[in-house]
Protein backbone atom coordinates (compact mmCIF):
# COMPACT_ATOMS: atom_id res chain seq x y z
CA UNK A 1 0.00 0.00 0.00
CA UNK A 2 1.17 3.56 -0.72
CA UNK A 3 0.82 5.91 2.26
CA UNK A 4 2.05 9.03 0.43
CA UNK A 5 -1.29 10.81 0.77
CA UNK A 6 -2.08 9.45 4.20
CA UNK A 7 0.99 9.20 6.38
CA UNK A 8 4.35 10.99 6.53
CA UNK A 9 7.18 9.59 4.45
CA UNK A 10 10.00 8.70 6.84
CA UNK A 11 12.60 8.59 4.08
CA UNK A 12 12.92 12.37 4.33
CA UNK A 13 12.50 12.64 8.08
CA UNK A 14 16.02 11.84 9.28
CA UNK A 15 17.02 15.44 9.92
CA UNK A 16 13.73 16.74 11.27
CA UNK A 17 12.95 14.42 14.14
CA UNK A 18 14.55 12.88 17.15
CA UNK A 19 15.42 9.18 17.33
CA UNK A 20 12.57 8.70 19.80
CA UNK A 21 10.07 10.42 17.49
CA UNK A 22 11.22 8.32 14.56
CA UNK A 23 10.86 5.12 16.57
CA UNK A 24 7.33 6.06 17.68
CA UNK A 25 6.27 6.92 14.13
CA UNK A 26 7.75 3.74 12.67
CA UNK A 27 5.92 1.69 15.31
CA UNK A 28 2.65 3.53 14.63
CA UNK A 29 2.96 3.02 10.87
CA UNK A 30 3.73 -0.66 11.41
CA UNK A 31 0.53 -0.98 13.48
CA UNK A 32 -1.41 0.85 10.79
CA UNK A 33 -0.04 -1.55 8.16
CA UNK A 34 -0.93 -4.55 10.31
CA UNK A 35 -4.54 -3.41 10.74
CA UNK A 36 -4.76 -2.68 7.02
CA UNK A 37 -3.69 -6.23 6.14
CA UNK A 38 -6.13 -7.69 8.66
CA UNK A 39 -8.95 -5.65 7.10
CA UNK A 40 -8.13 -6.93 3.62
CA UNK A 41 -7.95 -10.53 4.83
CA UNK A 42 -11.30 -10.18 6.58
CA UNK A 43 -12.86 -8.71 3.45
CA UNK A 44 -11.49 -11.57 1.33
CA UNK A 45 -13.03 -14.06 3.76
CA UNK A 46 -16.28 -12.02 3.86
CA UNK A 47 -15.89 -11.63 7.58
CA UNK A 48 -17.62 -8.26 7.48
CA UNK A 49 -17.75 -7.75 11.22
CA UNK A 50 -13.98 -7.97 11.55
CA UNK A 51 -13.51 -5.91 8.40
CA UNK A 52 -15.71 -3.07 9.66
CA UNK A 53 -13.92 -3.04 13.01
CA UNK A 54 -10.50 -2.86 11.38
CA UNK A 55 -11.73 -0.25 8.90
CA UNK A 56 -12.92 1.84 11.87
CA UNK A 57 -9.45 1.61 13.41
CA UNK A 58 -7.79 2.61 10.15
CA UNK A 59 -9.97 5.68 9.84
CA UNK A 60 -9.32 6.64 13.46
CA UNK A 61 -5.54 6.35 13.11
CA UNK A 62 -5.73 8.37 9.93
CA UNK A 63 -7.85 10.99 11.70
CA UNK A 64 -5.32 11.12 14.55
CA UNK A 65 -2.54 11.98 12.13
CA UNK A 66 -4.63 14.62 10.35
CA UNK A 67 -5.72 16.15 13.65
CA UNK A 68 -2.09 16.46 14.70
CA UNK A 69 -1.41 18.26 11.43
CA UNK A 70 -4.39 20.54 12.13
CA UNK A 71 -3.31 21.16 15.71
CA UNK A 72 0.26 22.02 14.70
CA UNK A 73 -0.52 23.99 11.55
CA UNK A 74 -0.83 27.75 11.88
CA UNK A 75 -2.98 28.60 8.83
CA UNK A 76 -6.42 27.35 9.91
CA UNK A 77 -8.41 30.58 9.67
CA UNK A 78 -10.91 29.13 7.17
CA UNK A 79 -11.55 26.00 9.21
CA UNK A 80 -14.83 25.41 11.06
CA UNK A 81 -13.29 24.94 14.50
CA UNK A 82 -16.64 24.17 16.13
CA UNK A 83 -17.17 21.27 13.70
CA UNK A 84 -13.63 20.05 14.33
CA UNK A 85 -14.15 20.07 18.09
CA UNK A 86 -17.40 18.11 17.69
CA UNK A 87 -15.66 15.56 15.46
CA UNK A 88 -12.74 15.34 17.89
CA UNK A 89 -15.17 14.38 20.66
CA UNK A 90 -16.72 11.77 18.37
CA UNK A 91 -13.28 10.42 17.49
CA UNK A 92 -12.30 10.23 21.19
CA UNK A 93 -15.40 8.17 21.98
CA UNK A 94 -14.76 5.86 19.02
CA UNK A 95 -11.14 5.31 20.09
CA UNK A 96 -12.42 4.07 23.46
CA UNK A 97 -15.08 1.86 21.87
CA UNK A 98 -12.61 0.04 19.60
CA UNK A 99 -10.02 -0.30 22.39
CA UNK A 100 -7.31 1.97 20.95
CA UNK A 101 -5.23 4.26 23.16
CA UNK A 102 -4.42 7.47 21.29
CA UNK A 103 -1.27 8.03 23.37
CA UNK A 104 0.23 4.86 21.89
CA UNK A 105 0.36 6.38 18.41
CA UNK A 106 2.40 9.25 17.06
CA UNK A 107 2.47 10.49 13.46
CA UNK A 108 3.39 14.16 13.67
CA UNK A 109 6.25 15.26 11.43
CA UNK A 110 7.25 18.89 10.97
CA UNK A 111 7.19 20.81 7.67
CA UNK A 112 8.05 20.33 4.87
CA UNK A 113 7.06 16.69 5.24
CA UNK A 114 3.34 17.51 5.19
CA UNK A 115 1.68 16.56 1.93
CA UNK A 116 -0.53 19.58 1.16
CA UNK A 117 -1.34 20.35 4.84
CA UNK A 118 -4.39 22.49 4.06
CA UNK A 119 -5.96 19.64 2.09
CA UNK A 120 -5.17 17.22 4.89
CA UNK A 121 -6.76 19.50 7.48
CA UNK A 122 -10.00 19.84 5.48
CA UNK A 123 -10.29 16.05 5.38
CA UNK A 124 -10.56 15.61 9.15
CA UNK A 125 -14.37 15.87 9.63
CA UNK A 126 -15.01 13.43 6.78
CA UNK A 127 -12.51 10.89 8.05
CA UNK A 128 -14.13 10.82 11.50
CA UNK A 129 -17.56 10.53 9.89
CA UNK A 130 -16.23 7.63 7.85
CA UNK A 131 -15.00 5.95 11.04
CA UNK A 132 -18.41 6.36 12.69
CA UNK A 133 -20.14 4.75 9.70
CA UNK A 134 -17.80 1.76 9.76
CA UNK A 135 -18.36 1.36 13.49
CA UNK A 136 -22.12 1.51 13.03
CA UNK A 137 -21.85 -1.24 10.41
CA UNK A 138 -19.73 -3.22 12.86
CA UNK A 139 -22.32 -2.87 15.64
CA UNK A 140 -25.22 -3.82 13.36
CA UNK A 141 -23.34 -6.70 11.72
CA UNK A 142 -23.82 -5.21 8.25
CA UNK A 143 -21.72 -5.80 5.14
CA UNK A 144 -19.70 -2.82 3.91
CA UNK A 145 -21.30 -0.02 1.92
CA UNK A 146 -21.25 -0.69 -1.79
CA UNK A 147 -18.14 0.81 -3.33
CA UNK A 148 -18.86 0.17 -6.99
CA UNK A 149 -21.59 0.45 -9.60
CA UNK A 150 -21.68 -3.17 -10.74
CA UNK A 151 -22.92 -5.06 -7.69
CA UNK A 152 -26.53 -6.01 -7.19
CA UNK A 153 -27.44 -3.21 -4.76
CA UNK A 154 -26.04 -0.52 -7.03
CA UNK A 155 -27.68 -2.02 -10.12
CA UNK A 156 -31.09 -2.02 -8.47
CA UNK A 157 -30.54 1.52 -7.21
CA UNK A 158 -29.76 2.72 -10.74
CA UNK A 159 -32.99 1.14 -12.03
CA UNK A 160 -35.09 2.74 -9.29
CA UNK A 161 -33.43 6.14 -9.41
CA UNK A 162 -32.74 6.72 -13.10
CA UNK A 163 -35.07 4.48 -15.11
CA UNK A 164 -38.21 4.15 -13.01
CA UNK A 165 -39.43 7.78 -12.93
CA UNK A 166 -39.54 8.13 -16.73
CA UNK A 167 -40.31 4.52 -17.62
CA UNK A 168 -43.33 4.60 -15.31
CA UNK A 169 -44.89 7.59 -17.07
CA UNK A 170 -44.57 5.91 -20.46
CA UNK A 171 -45.98 2.58 -19.25
CA UNK A 172 -49.02 4.24 -17.63
CA UNK A 173 -49.76 6.19 -20.83
CA UNK A 174 -49.71 2.96 -22.89
CA UNK A 175 -51.67 0.82 -20.41
CA UNK A 176 -54.38 3.49 -19.95
CA UNK A 177 -54.81 4.12 -23.66
CA UNK A 178 -58.23 2.39 -23.80
CA UNK A 179 -59.44 2.86 -20.25
CA UNK A 180 -62.70 4.65 -21.22
CA UNK A 181 -62.63 4.49 -25.01
CA UNK A 182 -62.99 0.69 -25.15
CA UNK A 183 -66.33 0.79 -23.31
CA UNK A 184 -67.48 3.72 -25.43
CA UNK A 185 -66.66 1.96 -28.74
CA UNK A 186 -68.31 -1.31 -27.70
CA UNK A 187 -71.44 0.52 -26.60
CA UNK A 188 -71.16 -0.87 -23.09
CA UNK A 189 -70.44 2.47 -21.43
CA UNK A 190 -73.99 3.72 -21.90
CA UNK A 191 -75.36 0.38 -20.72
CA UNK A 192 -73.15 0.38 -17.64
CA UNK A 193 -74.26 3.86 -16.70
CA UNK A 194 -77.95 2.86 -16.81
CA UNK A 195 -77.36 0.62 -13.78
CA UNK A 196 -78.29 1.89 -10.29
CA UNK A 197 -74.63 2.47 -9.42
CA UNK A 198 -73.37 6.03 -9.53
CA UNK A 199 -71.10 7.23 -12.30
CA UNK A 200 -68.43 7.87 -9.70
CA UNK A 201 -68.40 4.15 -8.84
CA UNK A 202 -67.80 3.24 -12.49
CA UNK A 203 -64.97 5.77 -12.70
CA UNK A 204 -63.33 4.61 -9.48
CA UNK A 205 -63.54 0.98 -10.52
CA UNK A 206 -61.84 1.89 -13.80
CA UNK A 207 -59.08 3.64 -11.90
CA UNK A 208 -58.50 0.64 -9.61
CA UNK A 209 -58.50 -1.79 -12.54
CA UNK A 210 -55.89 0.09 -14.53
CA UNK A 211 -53.78 0.79 -11.45
CA UNK A 212 -53.65 -2.98 -10.84
CA UNK A 213 -52.77 -3.64 -14.49
CA UNK A 214 -49.96 -1.11 -14.39
CA UNK A 215 -48.64 -2.42 -11.08
CA UNK A 216 -48.48 -5.97 -12.45
CA UNK A 217 -46.73 -4.84 -15.63
CA UNK A 218 -44.20 -2.89 -13.56
CA UNK A 219 -43.58 -5.21 -10.62
CA UNK A 220 -43.47 -8.64 -12.29
CA UNK A 221 -40.52 -7.80 -14.59
CA UNK A 222 -38.81 -5.83 -11.82
CA UNK A 223 -39.18 -8.71 -9.35
CA UNK A 224 -37.64 -11.07 -11.93
CA UNK A 225 -34.84 -8.59 -12.64
CA UNK A 226 -34.11 -8.04 -8.95
CA UNK A 227 -34.12 -11.80 -8.35
CA UNK A 228 -31.61 -12.38 -11.16
CA UNK A 229 -29.39 -9.55 -9.92
CA UNK A 230 -29.70 -10.83 -6.36
CA UNK A 231 -28.64 -14.35 -7.31
CA UNK A 232 -25.48 -12.84 -8.75
CA UNK A 233 -24.31 -11.93 -5.24
CA UNK A 234 -26.26 -14.46 -3.21
CA UNK A 235 -28.67 -11.77 -2.02
CA UNK A 236 -26.00 -10.53 0.38
CA UNK A 237 -26.76 -6.94 -0.51
CA UNK A 238 -30.29 -7.20 0.90
CA UNK A 239 -28.70 -6.71 4.30
CA UNK A 240 -26.13 -4.20 3.09
CA UNK A 241 -26.58 -0.62 4.28
CA UNK A 242 -27.80 2.26 2.17
CA UNK A 243 -27.22 5.92 3.01
CA UNK A 244 -30.55 7.67 3.43
CA UNK A 245 -32.54 9.88 5.80
CA UNK A 246 -34.29 7.21 7.84
CA UNK A 247 -35.89 9.78 10.15
CA UNK A 248 -37.41 11.35 7.05
CA UNK A 249 -39.40 8.18 6.36
CA UNK A 250 -41.82 8.80 9.20
CA UNK A 251 -42.01 12.54 9.80
CA UNK A 252 -43.15 15.62 7.92
CA UNK A 253 -40.10 17.71 8.69
CA UNK A 254 -38.30 19.02 5.63
CA UNK A 255 -34.73 17.80 5.37
CA UNK A 256 -31.93 20.32 5.04
CA UNK A 257 -30.61 18.72 1.91
CA UNK A 258 -31.54 21.16 -0.85
CA UNK A 259 -29.32 20.51 -3.80
CA UNK A 260 -27.81 23.99 -3.94
CA UNK A 261 -26.63 23.61 -0.33
CA UNK A 262 -25.18 20.13 -0.74
CA UNK A 263 -21.47 20.00 -0.16
CA UNK A 264 -18.84 17.40 0.45
CA UNK A 265 -15.69 17.62 2.47
CA UNK A 266 -13.63 17.53 -0.71
CA UNK A 267 -15.86 19.74 -2.85
CA UNK A 268 -16.85 17.18 -5.46
CA UNK A 269 -19.80 17.52 -7.84
CA UNK A 270 -23.19 18.08 -6.20
CA UNK A 271 -24.47 14.57 -6.59
CA UNK A 272 -25.52 12.04 -3.99
CA UNK A 273 -24.34 8.51 -4.72
CA UNK A 274 -26.48 6.78 -2.08
CA UNK A 275 -25.72 3.05 -2.06
CA UNK A 276 -22.50 3.38 -4.04
CA UNK A 277 -20.99 6.24 -2.08
CA UNK A 278 -17.26 5.74 -2.25
CA UNK A 279 -16.08 5.10 1.29
CA UNK A 280 -12.72 3.42 1.54
CA UNK A 281 -10.79 3.47 4.82
CA UNK A 282 -7.43 3.97 3.14
CA UNK A 283 -8.37 6.57 0.52
CA UNK A 284 -8.91 10.06 1.90
CA UNK A 285 -9.97 11.39 -1.50
CA UNK A 286 -13.17 9.36 -1.61
CA UNK A 287 -16.48 11.18 -1.32
CA UNK A 288 -18.19 11.51 2.03
CA UNK A 289 -21.93 11.35 2.79
CA UNK A 290 -23.98 14.12 4.31
CA UNK A 291 -23.86 14.30 8.10
CA UNK A 292 -27.62 13.74 8.34
CA UNK A 293 -27.52 10.51 6.35
CA UNK A 294 -28.00 7.24 8.18
CA UNK A 295 -27.43 3.59 7.42
CA UNK A 296 -30.59 1.65 6.62
CA UNK A 297 -30.82 -1.97 5.39
CA UNK A 298 -31.22 -2.34 1.65
CA UNK A 299 -34.43 -4.35 2.00
CA UNK A 300 -36.05 -1.39 3.77
CA UNK A 301 -35.19 0.86 0.83
CA UNK A 302 -36.72 -1.67 -1.58
CA UNK A 303 -39.89 -1.86 0.50
CA UNK A 304 -40.20 1.93 0.73
CA UNK A 305 -39.50 2.29 -3.01
CA UNK A 306 -42.23 -0.25 -3.80
CA UNK A 307 -44.80 1.55 -1.66
CA UNK A 308 -43.88 4.88 -3.23
CA UNK A 309 -44.07 3.42 -6.74
CA UNK A 310 -47.64 2.27 -6.03
CA UNK A 311 -48.53 5.83 -4.98
CA UNK A 312 -47.00 7.15 -8.20
CA UNK A 313 -48.99 4.65 -10.26
CA UNK A 314 -52.23 5.75 -8.55
CA UNK A 315 -51.49 9.39 -9.30
CA UNK A 316 -50.58 8.80 -12.95
CA UNK A 317 -53.60 6.56 -13.54
CA UNK A 318 -55.88 9.17 -11.95
CA UNK A 319 -54.45 11.87 -14.20
CA UNK A 320 -55.02 9.64 -17.23
CA UNK A 321 -58.56 8.98 -16.07
CA UNK A 322 -59.26 12.71 -15.96
CA UNK A 323 -57.85 13.30 -19.43
CA UNK A 324 -59.67 10.33 -20.96
CA UNK A 325 -62.87 11.64 -19.36
CA UNK A 326 -62.43 15.08 -20.89
CA UNK A 327 -61.02 13.99 -24.27
CA UNK A 328 -62.84 11.46 -26.43
CA UNK A 329 -59.86 10.63 -28.64
CA UNK A 330 -57.64 8.20 -26.63
CA UNK A 331 -54.48 9.05 -28.61
CA UNK A 332 -54.86 12.77 -27.92
CA UNK A 333 -55.63 12.01 -24.27
CA UNK A 334 -52.48 9.89 -23.95
CA UNK A 335 -50.35 12.52 -25.68
CA UNK A 336 -51.83 15.18 -23.41
CA UNK A 337 -50.79 13.11 -20.40
CA UNK A 338 -47.24 12.76 -21.73
CA UNK A 339 -47.03 16.50 -22.38
CA UNK A 340 -48.35 17.37 -18.90
CA UNK A 341 -46.10 14.83 -17.20
CA UNK A 342 -43.10 15.92 -19.27
CA UNK A 343 -43.68 19.57 -18.42
CA UNK A 344 -44.23 18.71 -14.76
CA UNK A 345 -40.93 16.81 -14.66
CA UNK A 346 -39.13 19.60 -16.53
CA UNK A 347 -40.07 22.35 -14.07
CA UNK A 348 -39.58 20.19 -10.99
CA UNK A 349 -35.97 19.16 -11.38
CA UNK A 350 -34.15 18.67 -8.04
CA UNK A 351 -32.38 22.02 -8.30
CA UNK A 352 -35.81 23.70 -8.39
CA UNK A 353 -37.31 21.59 -5.61
CA UNK A 354 -37.19 24.46 -3.13
CA UNK A 355 -39.26 26.77 -5.35
CA UNK A 356 -42.67 27.72 -3.96
CA UNK A 357 -44.54 26.31 -6.96
CA UNK A 358 -42.92 22.91 -6.36
CA UNK A 359 -43.88 22.44 -2.71
CA UNK A 360 -47.19 20.77 -3.58
CA UNK A 361 -46.25 19.77 -7.12
CA UNK A 362 -46.64 15.96 -7.28
CA UNK A 363 -44.05 15.73 -10.07
CA UNK A 364 -41.41 17.01 -7.63
CA UNK A 365 -41.80 13.69 -5.84
CA UNK A 366 -41.78 11.46 -8.91
CA UNK A 367 -38.60 9.61 -7.94
CA UNK A 368 -38.82 6.90 -5.23
CA UNK A 369 -35.13 7.24 -4.38
CA UNK A 370 -35.36 11.02 -4.09
CA UNK A 371 -38.21 10.62 -1.61
CA UNK A 372 -36.46 8.00 0.51
CA UNK A 373 -33.11 9.74 0.63
CA UNK A 374 -34.49 13.25 0.98
CA UNK A 375 -32.66 14.38 -2.14
CA UNK A 376 -35.15 17.17 -2.88
CA UNK A 377 -35.29 18.31 0.73
CA UNK A 378 -38.69 16.75 1.48
CA UNK A 379 -39.27 13.75 3.69
CA UNK A 380 -40.71 10.48 2.42
CA UNK A 381 -43.90 10.99 4.40
CA UNK A 382 -44.36 14.54 3.09
CA UNK A 383 -43.88 13.37 -0.51
CA UNK A 384 -46.31 10.47 0.00
CA UNK A 385 -48.99 12.78 1.40
CA UNK A 386 -48.57 15.18 -1.54
CA UNK A 387 -49.11 12.30 -3.97
CA UNK A 388 -52.15 11.03 -2.05
CA UNK A 389 -53.71 14.50 -1.98
CA UNK A 390 -52.99 15.03 -5.68
CA UNK A 391 -54.56 11.65 -6.53
CA UNK A 392 -57.66 12.42 -4.46
CA UNK A 393 -58.03 15.89 -6.01
CA UNK A 394 -57.66 14.63 -9.58
CA UNK A 395 -60.19 11.86 -8.91
CA UNK A 396 -62.72 14.38 -7.57
CA UNK A 397 -62.27 16.56 -10.65
CA UNK A 398 -62.72 13.51 -12.90
CA UNK A 399 -65.97 12.58 -11.16
CA UNK A 400 -67.21 16.17 -11.39
CA UNK A 401 -66.78 16.33 -15.16
CA UNK A 402 -67.88 12.73 -15.79
CA UNK A 403 -71.19 13.33 -14.04
CA UNK A 404 -71.90 16.22 -16.41
CA UNK A 405 -70.69 14.50 -19.54
CA UNK A 406 -73.20 13.50 -22.16
CA UNK A 407 -72.68 9.78 -22.81
CA UNK A 408 -74.03 8.97 -26.26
Amino acid sequence: MNYDLMMPDLRYAEETMSVEDKWKIEESLAEFDKIYKQANEALTKRNYKEYNLNATKLCLLHSLYVYEVYYDHKETSNVDHKLYNERKQLADSLFKKVGLNQDDYYFLVKDPLYHAPRVLIWEYPGIVLRASLYYEQYEKGLPPLSSGSSDSASSIMHILEELMPYFLILIVAIVCLDMVDSDRKQGTLKLLLTQPKKRSVYLMNKGKLYAKKTALIIFIPLAFTFACIGVQSGFETLSSPVLAYERGLTNLKNIDNHINDIHYVYGYDKKIYFSNVLINPDNPEDMEPQDEMELIPFWKLLLAASVFTILLICFYVSLNLLLHTLISNPIIAALSFLVIAGFGVLISMPENACAVYNVLNPFTHRNPIYAITGYTGYSFLFAAIVLLLATFLVNRISVFFFKRKDIS
